[in-house]
């Protein structure tokens, strides 16, 4: 049982991955895998996958140095046709491959995300206001926007930014 466990560690292509976890005794069996990205996704798809190939990572506990080819293998179309371009690139100048997860992700971010993004998503953030909206489906858009443009207010600069907004209008 044992071998076949470490065989199918040593197999780092295999999809999806299986890993048990123990928990006061019960184990726990979690199938995984990352998945494919074609680069046609929205801004959102494409962070919100971003999001699921590092939980991946952290849930299986692979090894950066696994990281890169794991992710190259999901990538499909234009994102996997960019990959290999880019990669091939790099050989021919005679410089290293991309094999550091940080910096293929930046570089996904550079090639499938507008350069302006954080700026739109940032005024977007500072321009949220209810409206005809409920208090929940409001509340629901101020945190995904505070979430994604990465803020971390804590409660009184929250108040004190709606009661400039409150006086702006007025």
């Amino acid at each position: 049982m044992e071998e076949e466990d470490d065989a199918e560690e040593d197999n780092h292509y295999r999809q999806p991955r299986r890993r048990e976890y123990a928990n006061g005794g019960d184990m726990y069996k979690i199938k995984a895998e990352i998945p494919t990205f074609n680069g046609n996704a929205n801004i959102e798809g494409f962070l919100d996958w971003i999001y699921e190939v590092e939980t991946f990572f952290e849930i299986m506990n692979i090894p950066p140095d696994r990281r890169v080819p794991l992710v190259a293998y999901k990538l499909k179309g234009g994102a996997g046709a960019w990959w290999n371009r880019h990669q091939e690139e790099l050989r021919l100048k005679g410089e290293n491959r991309v094999r550091d997860w940080t910096q293929m992700k930046a570089l996904l971010k550079v090639r499938f995300m507008p350069a302006d993004y954080e700026q739109l998503l940032y005024l977007q953030f500072h321009n949220c206001v209810q409206g005809g909206q409920s208090v929940s489906e409001y509340t629901e858009e101020f945190l995904w926007l505070q979430v994604r443009c990465n803020l971390f207010e804590n409660e009184d600069q929250q108040v004190a930014r709606e009661i400039h907004k409150d006086q702006e209008i007025l």
